[in-house]
């Protein structure tokens, strides 16, 4: 308890000093808000207008920051962060632990958080506080959706050959037979990390949308399990399309952007953040289709040794995310409810569909296709179809399941993402090879360290499915 009350009684002051710093040259204090760089416009104009209609006692700042990294400088300092801060949801759990965020608990906020969310939702943007792992909280606020999705390039890959990995063969090899300088790879992903390459981790059967793997199901650490006959075909497919058919590559030392810009990669597996970057690298919105991960077909040497049937198509998965608003523990306690009630408004659903009609940033709300297919003409057909893409790639995807600073760790943090790349590039593998690799991510994922574990000499396989 009295390192608690340190560590309040820290943020108290840190919150107190930027409240005074910032109405030194205003006659309100101010409030900072953190969000991507696109959007800063867009929520300035809203906070403006929210200032004006609710007589509010603050002066809102909208500040760019990047979601994506904003992890690191928060747990170094995050008295030198927004009041308000994006992030993605994974990072919640660790940031709670740590102490460094604040829960919610104005009830109208709570209220809406439960109204509007999908379930999947609601779930992992609620954590323990510190070392009190009695009672969740509700840490994070859900304004944004995002997914994996396929980025192609129009020059090479028609609409038709974009719903499938077939079809992706057939177009890289049209391609390189036109110009055998281009030794184009038909599709690349931003990195071999456990999130920018988890489409085939997370494959579903396309027709019944079901998978054997279990990933912190219910959000339990040993509910986990990557060892069934499903996972290892699509690992020895993903091998297959790798060392054999120049049908994926991870990006080389230059970067995905680079390799979609000189033709060695002919489409990218990632996400809304990375739309700019793809179209500069392709030459244009028009040269840039949008579609969802492909579906592939294993055939006979994917399933050998499996209970698969051949034929089976698998539909490639995502992490279907969203970002949050949090509130930084380091405010000063006078901001706390100023804070909730502003944010009861940012995510709305009124404010989310601005958002995306203005800012084209996806809302996260349980539903949001009805709203954006009301207004598709207002927006470029490829915003329009990235939405659409994401939605359905949501219907394949779970939210990364990461509520503790521990399981965050044990994903990312200890090597089963490694282990998994090196055998998706290995031209040599075995079966036992690929068994013994999905032993150990899976020991990793529950435990953290396998560095003293040993490999069964007979690996488990399993036909069990959940949905």
């Amino acid at each position: 308890m009295k390192r608690i009350g340190k560590t309040l009684l820290a943020v108290l002051s840190a919150g107190m000093m930027t409240s005074t710093l910032a109405s030194c040259g205003s006659s309100k204090p101010e409030i900072t808000l953190w969000v991507g760089e696109e959007s800063v416009a867009f929520y300035q104009k809203v906070c403006n207008e929210f200032e004006k209609e609710q007589d509010f006692g603050y002066s809102i700042r909208v500040v760019a920051s990047d979601a994506g990294s904003i992890a690191g400088p928060f747990v170094a300092d995050n008295t030198a962060c927004g009041d308000i801060v994006t992030v993605a949801h994974d990072n919640i759990g660790k940031f709670a632990q740590k102490q460094l965020i604040r829960g919610i608990n104005d009830p109208e906020l709570l209220a809406q958080i439960e109204a509007d969310n999908p379930d999947t939702y609601k779930e992992v943007i609620k954590s323990v506080y510190g070392k009190d792992t009695s009672t969740k909280y509700t840490f994070g606020v859900p304004y944004i959706s995002q997914t994996l999705f396929l980025m192609y390039n129009k020059t090479y890959i028609s609409e038709e050959q974009a719903k499938t990995f077939e079809g992706l063969k057939e177009a890289v090899d049209a391609a390189n037979a036109a110009n055998p300088a281009l030794n184009a790879s038909a599709v690349t992903s931003k990195g071999s990390d456990g999130f920018n390459f988890s489409f085939t981790l997370l494959a579903r059967n396309a027709q019944t949308k079901e998978t054997s793997l279990k990933l912190y199901e219910n959000l339990v650490k040993t509910e986990t399990y990557a060892q069934g006959d499903d996972t290892v075909a699509n690992l020895k497919w993903i091998n297959d399309a790798t060392t054999n058919q120049n049908l994926f590559t991870f990006p080389n030392s230059s970067g995905f952007q680079t390799m979609l810009n000189t033709g060695s990669a002919l489409s990218v597996i990632g996400g809304a953040w990375m739309y700019g970057a793809c179209v500069k690298a392709m030459g244009g919105e028009d040269k840039v289709g949008i579609a969802t991960i492909p579906t592939w077909t294993l055939q006979e040497r994917h399933v050998e040794g499996t209970t698969i049937p051949a034929g089976t198509v698998m539909q490639g998965g995502s992490f279907a995310d969203c970002k949050a608003f949090v509130i930084n523990g380091a405010i000063s306690s006078d901001k706390y409810q100023p804070i909730q009630k502003l944010l009861k408004h940012l995510s709305s659903k009124e404010v989310q569909n601005k958002s995306f009609l203005e800012a084209y940033n996806v809302p996260a709300y349980e539903g949001y296709m009805e709203y954006i297919e009301t207004i598709k003409d207002q927006v470029p057909a490829n915003i329009y179809n990235l939405a659409k893409a994401q939605d359905k790639m949501a219907e394949f995807g779970i939210p990364q399941p990461f509520v503790t600073s521990t399981l965050n760790n044990y994903y990312y943090m200890q090597g089963a993402d490694g282990i998994y790349s090196t055998v998706v590039e290995d031209e040599k593998t075995t079966d036992r090879k690929i068994r013994e690799a999905l032993w150990n991510m899976e020991y990793i994922w529950k435990w953290g360290d396998n560095s003293k574990a040993t490999v069964p000499e007979v690996l488990p396989g399993s036909t069990d499915k959940q949905s």
